[in-house]
């Protein structure tokens, strides 16, 4: 599916540090795009962009790492599997959601959320899998986290409905997100202010697709979920990254959805989602942040 010089598809391990010439000024953002192809954030789409530096925020997003993991970060005892961000998501919620029942409260409400676009190429700052000297800098053909929303809020009318069904009738609060340098949980506003440094003009100046966040009810996410892990294999059957110690997550048919997991540009274009709900970054941040 690919050459030493070109990746043709996302996680191509020829790509890794072979046949690419790295412009000088863009080295550093380029090596970790091509370190990046190793595993499944990766996207052919990328190698055709070109990064510029001028203007980009590193001070700022430098300072946040006074942010991250301190003494109350709980992220140890969740379930994690690097590059398997949407099973790890099924586990958070999961759990959430039977402490919640346990505990018989209903103060918080819990959403999926998957971060992609229809060239399957996001980029996001402060992850783990980047490098500390870019800010964390990585671009994923997809990301998923686990955001936490208050009951009530301005979406939401005294009864505390108002919102569609499946959408937020609150503020996002928290973001649970085990790949992210940031705390765990972070607060919201602070995590998409740090992880999601292009707005919509530069965005288009870097020549990336919108980002959009697709928002999956909990619940819906943890019955309906359903993954055979075919899209981390390569092409000639080896895993692009090491898979989880236990089975694949399976709905009793057996039928795996994470297709769905996407934001098409079928999607884009009806204003449809196959799955959840899907919103632009600049109209998910001004109503729900």
């Amino acid at each position: 599916r690919g050459s030493d010089a070109v990746a043709t598809n996302r996680g191509s391990r020829r790509v890794r540090g072979r046949g690419i010439v790295l412009p000088a000024i863009h080295h550093r953002i380029w090596l970790e795009v091509v370190r990046a192809a190793n595993c499944h954030i990766f996207s052919p789409a990328i190698i055709q962009i070109r990064f510029s530096l001028q203007g980009f925020p590193l001070c700022r997003l430098r300072l946040s790492h006074f942010a991250m993991a301190s003494g109350n970060d709980c992220r140890e005892v969740h379930r994690h599997t690097p590059y398997y961000c949407e099973e790890n998501v099924y586990w958070l919620a999961r759990s959430f959601l039977s402490e919640q029942a346990r505990e018989g409260t209903e103060d918080a409400s819990y959403f999926a959320v998957v971060v992609s676009n229809p060239k399957k190429a996001v980029p996001m700052w402060q992850q783990k899998a980047g490098e500390e000297a870019m800010c964390g800098l990585v671009v994923w053909d997809y990301h998923v986290f686990l955001l936490e929303c208050s009951r009530g809020g301005p979406h939401a009318t005294a009864d505390g409905v108002g919102a569609a069904a499946g959408q937020p009738k609150g503020k996002a609060t928290r973001v649970y997100d085990l790949d992210t340098r940031l705390s765990f949980p972070c607060d919201a506003k602070d995590y998409f202010q740090q992880s999601f440094a292009f707005n919509e003009e530069k965005l288009r100046h870097q020549g990336f697709d919108l980002t959009y966040f697709k928002l999956i009810e909990a619940e819906t996410y943890v019955a309906e979920f359903s993954s055979d892990r075919a899209h981390m294999l390569s092409a000639e059957g080896t895993w692009l990254a090491k898979p989880p110690d236990y089975p694949p997550i399976l709905t009793d048919d057996g039928k795996s959805i994470f297709h769905k997991i996407y934001v098409t540009g079928e999607e884009v274009a009806s204003g449809v989602s196959g799955w959840g709900h899907n919103y632009v970054q600049k109209d998910f941040e001004l109503a729900f942040l």
